[in-house]
């Protein structure tokens, strides 16, 4: 995966699901605004960056990651390699001193999870 905006890397490594890790990423937008990105379902040995680069338009910071066990029965017979991306728009802080989600299921989120459609156009329109 190629990351589409610049941005500094807050957090690597971090198990996100199935054996496979995070990503997370402060960027900002065309119009300035500031948002979190969190790469979700990154392939562990994979993973590009480490925390506090700078990231840049087009830089590859990771790839899918291969789903190990929980996974194998939503396609029987296929490995199932996926992206999980969250956008949070850090009103609840950017530090995160507030973790973005707790580590048992269902997995509940910071309020300040959002639709990032909007961001997307910007990004990508």
């Amino acid at each position: 995966m190629k990351e589409d905006k610049t941005g500094s890397v807050v957090s690597t490594s971090i198990t996100f699901a199935d054996g496979t890790d995070a990503v997370t990423v402060l960027h900002e937008s065309k119009s300035g605004k500031e948002f979190i990105a969190r790469y979700g379902e990154v392939e562990d040995s994979a993973v590009k960056v480490k925390q506090d680069d700078s990231i840049i338009q087009g830089q590859l910071i990771g790839e899918t990651g291969f789903l190990r066990a929980w996974h194998k029965g939503v396609v029987k017979g296929f490995d199932i390699f996926m992206l999980h991306l969250e956008i949070y728009d850090g009103s609840q802080g950017f530090d995160l001193k507030k973790q973005l989600s707790n580590t048992i299921r269902p997995f509940k989120r910071r309020s300040d999870l959002i639709d990032g459609i909007d961001i997307f156009k910007e990004i990508w329109l």
